[in-house]
């Protein structure tokens, strides 16, 4: 007769990083495009011009970082209508009836996965998840 192996514990069994699987490690990447997101909603909100906020968001970030973070938001506003367009045409619903606060995660994500190759698609729609998430809880 085999042993059998016992079932792994509930995570609510497990201690601090006991089970690596059921945690979300995050990446400074992951900061980048949440604030790419801040920065895309506050300046489509605002109508200011976009140096306004996204001057402020770079000083938190290495260089590398900032480009990223320059990419996402000057991508996303260059290709703004194609986003919504393509968010709409992926969506059940028309992208005016989608929650505005959603509107900049979705667009970054989507930029993200249309136009940025070296970015893994994974992390793009992770983080615009965990940011859907948030804004709507």
């Amino acid at each position: 007769m085999s042993k059998r192996r016992p079932a792994p514990p509930a995570a609510s069994q497990t201690g601090p990083g006991r089970n690596r699987r059921l945690t979300a490690r995050r990446t400074p990447q992951d900061n980048v495009r949440a604030s790419a997101g801040w920065v895309l909603d506050r300046t489509l909100q605002s109508l200011a011009p976009v140096d306004a906020y996204l001057d402020t968001a770079l000083q938190s970030f290495d260089e590398r970082d900032q480009g990223l973070l320059r990419e996402l938001v000057l991508g996303s506003l260059r290709w703004l209508r194609r986003l919504d367009s393509v968010i709409s045409a992926a969506s059940s619903r028309r992208f005016e009836d989608i929650e505005p606060a959603l509107h900049s995660p979705l667009r970054i994500a989507t930029y993200q996965l249309l136009f940025l190759d070296r970015v893994p698609a994974h992390a793009a729609v992770h983080v615009a998840v965990e940011q859907a998430h948030q804004l709507t809880h």
